[in-house]
């Protein structure tokens, strides 16, 4: 008996120098400090941690309104300029959305070209092949719609092959081909049909043009100089290649190099 009470006595003392009475909740927060007379001071965990979160509250309360000052800033910014300039498309200073061609040019006319070479002539020569290829291209990169070319169009685009040729880049010990190259240049002229524009040569910007009328040509004017385009394809028979491949990777240059030609200028 004597034992249990002594038990229970000292554990009595121990909650009462914790500031606890028996059958209460136990206190959080720091542990109490001792005055010099020995005796443990509590000090209310509210109060203190009061003290401490507003040792700078208004570094808690600038944080949330700078951000929603800033969002809201940029909010108002994109609905005055969409408002303003909308049109399907964004604008970031000089880059925009907008595809990369003239957006009045609906059609374009592209008649066969003329081969002035004596190379692959005919039906199946490379003017026929060269004019399909450059079709396609159009069609399937540019929003413009190829029309016949005894049809009305915006615009129209016309070419001759200058020259064709195929050379040996090198030889077997046998002195068989190994390896060689074809070569195509074909002079190109895009014409406005509407303005009389010549859209091949190379333009002003807009910024820089000192009037409209830059790209227009003059009464009686001689035939505007055509832009050149030129392409090397390669071959090796070794690899069951034959001149046919080469001839086909020029008509696929060409007719990209054709397409990026018809882009609007920076």
């Amino acid at each position: 008996m004597v034992g249990q009470h002594s038990h229970a006595s000292g554990g009595q003392m121990a909650l009462a120098a914790q500031g606890c009475r028996p059958g209460a909740p136990p206190r959080t927060g720091p542990a109490p400090q001792a005055v010099a007379g020995g005796t443990p001071t509590a000090q209310p965990v509210g109060k203190r941690a009061g003290q401490l979160h507003s040792l700078n509250p208004e570094d808690h309360d600038m944080r949330p309104r700078f951000s929603l000052a800033l969002l809201a800033a940029l909010a108002g910014g994109l609905v005055l300029t969409g408002c303003q300039t909308w049109d399907g498309h964004l604008n970031l200073g000089r880059y925009t959305t907008r595809p990369n061609y003239e957006a009045s040019i609906r059609t374009v006319r592209v008649p066969v070209f003329k081969n002035n070479t004596q190379v692959y002539q005919g039906l199946n020569g490379v003017e026929n092949e060269l004019t399909l290829a450059i079709v396609r291209e159009i069609e399937s990169k540019t929003p413009f719609k190829v029309v016949p070319a005894n049809a009305d169009a915006d615009t129209e685009l016309s070419g001759t092959i200058v020259s064709y040729s195929k050379g040996i880049i090198n030889r077997n010990q046998l002195n068989e081909v190994r390896e060689a190259e074809t070569y195509l240049a074909v002079d190109v002229v895009w014409k406005d049909l509407r303005t009389g524009e010549i859209l091949s040569q190379p333009r002003r910007k807009d910024l820089d043009a000192p009037n409209a009328a830059f790209n227009l040509p003059e009464p009686g004017a001689p035939e505007p100089v055509p832009v050149r385009i030129t392409s090397t394809g390669s071959f090796i028979p070794e690899l069951g290649q034959s001149t046919s491949t080469a001839r086909q990777m020029n008509f696929d240059r060409i007719a990209g190099q054709v397409t990026r030609m018809m882009e609007k200028p920076w």
